[in-house]
């Protein structure tokens, strides 16, 4: 070993002290000692060195193994600054890389680099735009997490779509994991909420409608802020347009719903935000959503008004008792007018929701007849008192925790219930319910299964009677298809089926929301710990069982390793900074990537 250092002292051909340095970043983790001994010749050769790629071989070693000596990191951080401001994306990208195996070690290093790690966010290669990002979200904090976000914010703006998403997803990952621990002011992060989804570019309305409703459950101080906020996108028509962003419209129009009273407009002016016209173009689950909202805001509103004309009996002048009924008349009007075509919605939910709404607006369809306008408020009365109630969070055991009533007996057998439940069951051809001791054996009994073409002539006259009397009945509501023919109905999609057909499309898909966001569901399983292995102790003679090695010997075997890789390494797969200088621009290294969103939130 003392020959090596004389030579990494003395020598002066490069290649040489690339592979000296090598075999030293190699036996550094494996002996501690040595550290101290190459420190100082390390930081000697780093300040006289010309060549890229030895200085970079020298970085490594000290990323390595000599983290404990501050001044050989501070040397390499200084150097790493110099090279990475020269504009070569090579060395901006071998740069980044060394910095990143110093971050959880030395996060100061990071802070001194920051302004040069920030311009790597506009290079033109995404590998070091990535590398650059992981760096920015490895030094947020909670001192720092405002200005590191209004930074991303303004280059999410210029950057391409898919960057753009990349760094939109790092914001709300980083913010919203832990329950948002580095956030302390939540009116301006439900700002940057309301932000990110205004981005032209940004695909994440799903998320940033799940953490508008999170705060808004979860921190009551700031719902007048989060409502405001809501308030604003529901407003704004070009957001319609925009498949990516209803899951994000759908979790405003539920929380303006449930926080109208903190509303900074009038009833009436969030009823035309919601009753748009371009509200046509949402998914049938988020107009639904809105359907129903329009009927909370409506309530509240005429509940108010209930308030001031009747309950308290005040005495006010005419003209103005006549502007408040016109202003909820019209209110009337404007939602008959906008929902009254709903009641054709090819889509059930939305059919339904538009025609409760517009049964409820009947009694105030003549403001001159008070005895039905009184009925009617005393029916909006009744669904006041169901919409004022606060839903607070529930966690995902909250069902576990329930005790099991005394006299609650779930592990008794339900085989004697049969000839109780035996007439809802579907009568078969001998026109009754057969009841057996067994439901496992009633089901293998009466299980269904569809006819083929087959065997279509054998089917009972009758039963084709039905399904030619059911099918005249309805046939203009199945829409026209392709596909051939079959006799019977198709199955129903599973819950998972449809969860998965829906992901698959990517997050565009607004139905994702309604089905994983308002839903909570189990969570997943942790994964079992391998059982305990119990030796015995005739197995050391058997074969394959390899006996101990003494600590020495490991360690010299593994030292003789590290100097055989080190020497014998391939130029083509080897990790010395001459391999990383000849990666040409643009290229990407998926695989070293660490990403930001395996943080998780809440």
């Amino acid at each position: 070993m003392t020959r090596i250092h004389r030579l990494l002292d003395k020598s002066s051909n490069n290649w040489l002290s690339i592979k000296l340095v090598k075999i030293f970043g190699a036996l550094t983790p494996l002996e501690p000692r040595l550290g101290r001994k190459i420190a100082g010749p390390l930081c000697d050769l780093m300040r006289k060195v010309h060549a890229k790629s030895l200085l970079f071989e020298c970085i490594r070693t000290v990323t390595l193994g000599l983290r404990d000596h501050t001044g050989a990191v501070k040397l390499c951080v200084e150097k790493l600054r110099e090279n990475m401001d020269l504009g070569d994306p090579n060395l901006k990208y071998l740069g980044l890389k060394a910095l990143a195996a110093l971050m959880d070690s030395h996060p100061w290093a990071l802070a001194e680099s920051k302004e040069v790690i920030i311009k790597c966010l506009n290079d033109g290669d995404i590998s070091i735009q990535r590398r650059a990002l992981v760096l920015i979200m490895g030094m947020v904090s909670e001192s720092n997490v405002v200005e590191t976000v209004q930074v991303l914010l303004r280059y999410a703006q210029s950057a391409d779509a898919s960057f753009c998403n990349e760094l939109l997803s790092s914001i709300l990952q980083t913010c919203g994991r832990a329950r948002y621990e580095i956030v302390s002011d939540f009116g301006w992060y439900v700002t940057v909420l309301s932000d990110i989804a205004c981005i032209p570019h940004s695909e994440h309305g799903g998320e940033v409608g799940r953490q508008l409703m999170d705060v808004a459950i979860r921190v009551e101080s700031v719902r007048t802020d989060v409502v405001r906020a809501c308030c604003g996108l529901l407003a704004d028509p070009a957001l319609l347009g925009r498949p990516a962003l209803q899951g994000a419209l759908c979790a405003a129009a539920w929380i303006v719903g449930e926080h109208i009273t903190r509303a900074p407009h009038g009833p009436y002016e969030v009823l035309e935000a919601l009753l748009q016209p371009r509200t046509r173009l949402l998914h049938f689950s988020v107009h639904a959503v809105y359907l129903q909202t329009v009927l909370k805001v409506f309530v509240s509103y005429a509940i108010s008004y209930q308030h001031r004309y009747f309950a308290k009996k005040e005495v006010l002048e005419q003209e103005e008792v006549v502007t408040q009924r016109g202003s909820l008349h019209a209110a009337v009007e404007l939602i008959k007018e906008n929902i009254t075509p709903l009641m054709n919605s090819v889509d059930m939910e939305v059919q339904e929701r538009a025609c409760n709404v517009l049964g409820q607006l009947q009694p105030f369809e003549d403001p001159n007849d008070i005895h039905r306008v009184q009925d009617g408020f005393e029916m909006l009365t009744a669904l006041s008192e169901v919409f004022s109630l606060d839903l607070g969070p529930v966690s995902v055991h909250a069902q576990g925790r329930v005790p099991l009533p005394e006299n609650l007996l779930i592990e008794n057998n339900l085989d004697a219930l049969g000839p109780v439940c035996g007439s809802d069951d579907v009568l078969l051809n001998t026109g009754e319910a057969k009841t057996s001791t067994s439901y496992r054996e009633w089901e293998a009994e009466f299980n269904f299964q569809p006819p083929s073409k087959e065997n279509l002539s054998g089917v009972d006259p009758s039963s084709a009677a039905l399904l030619q009397q059911h099918r005249h009945r309805y046939e203009n509501f199945y829409l026209p298809s392709d596909a051939p023919v079959v006799d019977y109905p198709p199955a129903q999609l599973t819950l998972s089926a449809a969860t998965t057909a829906s992901t698959s499309h990517g997050p565009t898909d607004s139905s994702v929301f309604n089905e994983n966001s308002l839903v909570w569901t189990k969570p997943r399983q942790a994964k079992a710990r391998r059982p305990a292995v119990v030796a015995l102790d005739d197995e050391d003679d058997l074969p394959g069982i390899s006996t101990p090695v003494s600590k020495k010997g490991l360690k010299d075997e593994l030292v003789f390793e590290a100097i055989r890789d080190a020497l014998s390494a391939d130029r083509n797969k080897g990790h010395s900074a001459a391999d990383g200088l000849e990666t040409p621009q643009g290229s990407t290294e998926e695989a070293d990537i660490i990403d930001p969103r395996n943080s998780k939130s809440m």
